[in-house]
This record gives C-alpha cells, sequence and structure tokens, in this order.
C-alpha cells in the first residue's frame, strides 16, 4: 500500500497532515515507510519523528527514474504502507512546467494521490478547487481529497458533498482546524524537528484532530503500483573505508538514500557533532560535511575551538573531504565575522534574501564530470582574489544563467550545490578523491 500527501500549494496543511497520517497509522500498528517528493531536507526529519523510521528523498531531477523506482523500494522494505509527502503545489516544477513536480513524480511511481485542500473560510466552493486540480492533467493521478482546516463535522459534510457530487471522487476525511499545530518557519523552510520544543507532542496533537474512513483511504493505498524494483549491488570499493559524517542540529541536511548508498559500498559512517564533541573521532580515511544551518548556530561553532582545530588540522594533514553547502561554509574563515575551521579561502556573509535557489546542473572543471544538484543558500561568499573554482553551474529553469563555484583544496571538494548520487556510485567515489 502508498499513497501521496499531495497539496493545491504551499501553506494547504500538507505536512501537517502527512505527519498526522504518519502518527495514526503508526498507532494501528502499522510499519509506515515516509519519503518526500523533491530535494527538502527538513520535512523527512519531521517524517522519521512521525513514523519511527528513515525518511527518503524522490526526485526526478535529481535521480533517475529508475533509482526512484529502487529508493521506493528501498524505503518500502519491512513496512506495511507508504506515505510520500508531496512538495508545493501538486503540479508545480522546474519553471512553468509540471516537470519534476509531484503529479509527475505520483504518475512515474504508480501511487494515487490524495489531494489536500485547505477549506477555512469555504464550503460547497471548495469544489471547484478540486475539479480544477481533477481536470488540469489528463489523468491527475488524484484518487481521494482530504479536507483540513475543518471548523465542524457539519462544515465537513457540506464540502464533502460538494466535492464528491461535482468530482465524484471520495472525501476520506478531514483535519479539524487547531491553531496550535502550526510548524514555526525559517529562511529554508520549517524549523527542523530537532529544534522543535515538544515535537512529539505536536504530532500527537496533530493526529488527535484528524478524522479518517480508514476503509476508503485504505483502498486507495492498495492501488498504488507495486514496489518491486531490484535493489542494485554497488559492489564494496569503500570496504574498510572509515568516514566521519557530521550530524547535529547545525548539519543535518543528507539524502538518506547516500547515507545507506555509502554503507552499502562498504564505508563505516561515523556520526560526530561539530558543536558538542572536541574533536573528530579517530581513524577517519574521509569526512562527509552536509548542509545545515551553521548560520544559526555559529558562535556556538565558533566557540568549539578544539573541534574546528582538529577539523582543519585533518584537512591540512590530507584528510578526504567533501563538504556541501553549510558544511563548506564552516571550512570557510568565517561566517558573518564568528570564526569557522578557515581551511577555505574564502569568508561567508549571510543576506537577508535567496542568493540561489533550485535545479541547477554543475561541470567538475577538473574532472569534466557533470551532474543534477540543488542550491538553496541565503550567504554570499567572498573569496580571495585569483581564486579558481571547482564547478561551473548552470541554472536549469535558465540555461543561460552560468556562473561558476565551489573549491577544491588539498584532497578537500566543496561547494553549495546538494548532489544526490544513489544511481552515480562513480561520482560518490570521486567526490571524496578516489580513484574510480
Amino acid at each position: 500500500m502508498r499513497l501521496m500527501v499531495a497539496g493545491t500549494g504551499s501553506g494547504c496543511g500538507k505536512t501537517t497532515v502527512s505527519l498526522a497520517l504518519m502518527a495514526r497509522m503508526r498507532e494501528k500498528g502499522l510499519r509506515v515507510a515516509p519519503f518526500k517528493s523533491g530535494p527538502d531536507y527538513i520535512d523527512p526529519g519531521f517524517h522519521r519523528v512521525a513514523a519511527g523510521r528513515p525518511s527518503h528523498n524522490l526526485d526526478l531531477f535529481l535521480m533517475s527514474k529508475e533509482s526512484v523506482g529502487q529508493v521506493v523500494a528501498l524505503g518500502m522494505e519491512g513496512a506495511d504502507i507508504g506515505v510520500i509527502e508531496g512538495a508545493m503545489s501538486y503540479y508545480d516544477g522546474i519553471g512553468s512546467e509540471d516537470a519534476c513536480s509531484a503529479w509527475s513524480l505520483a504518475r512515474e511511481t504508480g501511487t494515487p494521490a490524495l489531494l489536500v485542500i485547505d477549506a477555512a473560510g469555504s464550503s460547497s466552493g471548495a469544489a471547484a478547487t478540486v475539479l480544477g486540480f481533477q481536470t488540469y492533467r489528463e489523468p491527475s493521478g488524484i484518487a481521494a481529497v482530504l479536507v483540513n482546516r475543518v471548523s465542524s463535522e457539519g462544515h465537513y459534510r457540506l464540502v464533502r458533498d460538494a466535492v464528491e457530487a461535482r468530482t465524484g471522487l471520495p472525501c476520506v476525511g478531514y483535519m479539524r482546524a487547531d491553531g496550535e499545530i502550526g510548524l514555526d518557519s525559517r529562511h529554508l523552510g520549517l524549523v527542523p524537528a530537532e529544534e522543535v520544543p515538544g515535537i512529539r507532542e505536536k504530532i500527537d496533537r496533530a493526529a488527535a484532530c484528524l478524522e479518517i474512513d480508514w476503509e476508503r483511504l485504505f483502498a486507495v493505498a492498495r492501488a498504488a503500483a507495486p514496489a518491486n524494483a531490484p535493489l542494485p549491488d554497488f559492489g564494496r570499493p569503500l570496504d574498510g573505508l572509515r568516514m566521519g559524517v557530521a550530524r547535529d542540529a547545525a548539519f543535518g541536511f543528507y539524502y538518506e538514500a547516500n547515507l545507506e548508498m555509502l554503507r552499502r559500498m562498504g564505508a563505516e559512517l561515523a556520526f560526530f557533532s561539530p558543536l558538542g564533541d572536541a574533536r573528530l573521532p579517530d581513524g577517519l580515511d574521509a569526512l562527509y560535511l552536509g548542509g545545515g544551518f551553521p548560520e544559526v548556530f555559529a558562535k556556538e561553532l565558533s566557540a568549539n575551538a578544539p573541534m574546528r582545530a582538529s577539523v582543519r588540522a585533518a584537512l591540512e594533514g590530507g584528510l578526504r573531504c567533501y563538504a556541501e553547502c553549510g558544511g563548506m561554509m564552516y571550512l570557510s574563515r568565517a561566517i558573518d565575522g564568528a570564526e569557522m575551521a578557515g581551511y577555505l579561502p574564502t569568508e561567508c556573509r549571510m543576506t537577508k534574501r535567496l542568493q540561489r535557489f533550485g535545479y541547477v546542473h554543475v561541470r567538475d572543471l577538473q574532472s569534466g564530470a557533470a551532474f543534477p544538484a540543488h542550491e538553496f543558500h541565503h550567504s554570499l561568499e567572498a573569496d580571495d582574489p585569483g581564486i579558481a573554482h571547482a564547478f561551473e553551474i548552470r541554472r536549469a529553469a535558465n540555461p543561460e544563467q552560468l556562473w561558476r563555484g565551489g573549491y577544491r583544496v588539498g584532497r578537500t571538494l566543496a561547494g553549495y550545490p546538494h548532489i544526490h548520487f544513489w544511481n552515480r556510485p562513480e561520482l560518490a567515489k570521486r567526490l571524496w578523491g578516489i580513484e574510480t
């Protein structure tokens, strides 16, 4: 069984509904496999709390169709039902097209969509919204509707009767309006689960607001295509390699399939905290510094001088390292004046607006390797004069926009682009300077 929780737009409540559904399914004794459509890192953190197991990103730009199917199968191992949370509006994709949208993901994976609509301030008129989404694409893939922000059972009946009469789609339930269950936002989206006080209680409160016709909902989920794609054999090229992975409140942006792929390739992952640990783990052969919010914790990171010194000494000693976005910022000299590891020839400063946002095509200027990626950051770098950047980057939605970025210093490769490398084992090896 599997379904996609799709929305009419950002803010319609699909994240809250997804978390409530996962929690309620778990209460019923089901093993829930969570997924997220698109490149978002924050929602999967909430999924892990609600479902009790890791959430996988599914992205048709960053991944091939085959690898998306494989990661669905990977996530569904040992699960009774899969829940994919859509991104943005159901049809939103690259630019004005619906390529790489939640709709296209539902179609490619054979997953029926549950459309979440916000009924606050409307009743039978909500059916017009559902009808528009149902007819915008043929087939729409929308199999049912869930009504959010309902004021009463009578309000729900008005919406349900209109939707079912006008569209023929079943309404499988509703969520009562509750101003106490919202999730706070930050400049990169929602505040991560690790930083939300009482997140378990918030999810439980949302779950208590959910009224579901389980028979109808499970009938929708049973119509999903089987998740039986064979998983690839990556070989064991990283056998014996011990890789330090930064993971704490400042560094939490990792695609779960990337970590699983490294394990399957033979790497031993040693997690550590740049915020709380005094030095790197012993016996490392490589380092993986993912993205996150180092700017929010810049004072704390700066105050942990022993860890900064440990990282810099390891890199100067030849430790292989790949640092992505926030990880790259940590390796710079400073973030808004707060001293960082000081290994890269640049400083970072935060701005009040997005500097880069969206899918990109990246070319490694040294190897010539090309790969898709995603950028999302408010910071800017102030490089040393004459610095030679590591990447040529082109915006996917507007290929005429071209720039250079990233750094290759010693055995370290660092840059803003976020990369999903499940179906690119050769790229995974190149990122750490391992010969293919």
